[in-house]
């Protein structure tokens, strides 16, 4: 095969994959953006590192590695998640949020979000699905919304605005992930913090 039939046949191949021959060169690594967890409420019943491990395929799945610490991170690339119960959440939070990613209000993203544990586990028990799964949704999501633009929430996909037991194992083969157009804009702005 020539050098030139070689370089038509790479960029076909890459054109075909949705990434540039710069992408592949550079290795394609993920952008890396690390989670801080804060408890103000201890999940006991719930499997906090599974459901880490499940957020963290979700956002693999969209091209973004999450890396978690315990441990206070001050950096462009890190976010907090703080678990609390819905008796500290600000007013107006609907009755069937897990959790909130306030914005400073000035157009840009906040770099901290709740999630109400105790909501997790409610619905978890009300509809008998594992509260992994829950929580790992509702991590992610949270962490969508600190990433994404401000009203990222979609029809489908892990950004969606309310839940269905049928989303969950074992009803369903997995939890849901981001749409393809998301998961780009996702990658787009973990690169760019």
């Amino acid at each position: 095969m020539s050098r030139n039939t070689f370089w038509v046949f790479t960029l076909c191949f890459l054109a075909a994959a949705g990434k540039s021959p710069r992408e592949v060169e550079a290795g394609d690594p993920n952008p890396v953006i690390t989670i801080q967890i804060e408890s103000a409420k201890s999940p006991n019943g719930v499997n906090l590192l599974k459901a880490q491990q499940l957020a963290a395929t979700i956002y693999e799945a969209a091209g973004v590695t999450l890396d978690w610490t315990n441990e206070p991170v001050m950096s462009a690339r890190s976010l907090t998640i703080v678990l609390t119960t819905i008796a500290a959440a600000p007013a107006g939070i609907g009755a069937e949020s897990m959790g909130v990613a306030p914005s400073p209000g000035d157009g840009s993203r906040g770099t901290t979000a709740y999630v109400y544990i105790d909501r997790v586990k409610s619905f978890s028990a009300t509809h008998r699905v594992a509260s992994e799964y829950v929580l790992a949704c509702a991590l992610a999501h949270e962490i969508g919304h600190l990433l994404l633009p401000p009203n990222a929430h979609s029809a489908n996909g892990i950004m969606r605005d309310s839940w269905h037991p049928t989303l969950f194992p074992p009803k369903a083969p997995g939890v849901p992930g981001f749409p393809l157009e998301q998961a780009r804009l996702l990658r787009l702005r973990a690169q760019s913090r």
